[in-house]
């Protein structure tokens, strides 16, 4: 937070980038001190976080967006990278768009970026190239 302190001293705005589990009370001290954030909500069901990043949860990510909304006037973004056959289900999009409409966003927009993976790189090029 020293580096957003001196920032700040000198007109530069801070923007945290953040798998988003941030302890309440140690988030209030430290959203004082950026201009936004960017938030990687890797997926939108527990069993990707237990399964895929050893035993992690989804709800302290959620609660951190809730509370970046609700609770402070910082700029937020929501990360995902989206991997096929793990988390791309049009189920899982459409519930976590959902999510993100209801609770996230209400009245103030949330951006959303869909990031995809190599994977998913790989194969748009080879379908671009076949269509040419």
């Amino acid at each position: 937070m020293d580096v957003a302190d001196a920032c700040r001293e000198r007109g530069v705005k801070s923007v945290a980038v953040t798998a988003g589990y941030m302890r309440a009370s140690r988030g209030a001290s430290s959203t004082r001190k950026m201009d936004a954030a960017n938030v990687d909500l890797k997926a939108f069901t527990e069993s990707f976080y237990r399964r895929g990043l050893r035993r992690a949860s989804s709800q302290p990510v959620l609660e951190t967006l809730v509370y970046l909304k609700h609770e402070t006037q910082v700029w937020f973004e929501i990360t995902t990278l989206l991997i096929p056959g793990q988390n791309d289900s049009q189920a899982e999009i459409d519930a976590m768009s959902q999510w993100i409409d209801g609770r996230a966003r209400s009245g103030r927009a949330a951006a959303l970026h869909r990031v995809p993976s190599r994977l998913e790189d790989d194969r748009l090029a080879a379908h671009a190239a076949r269509r040419r």
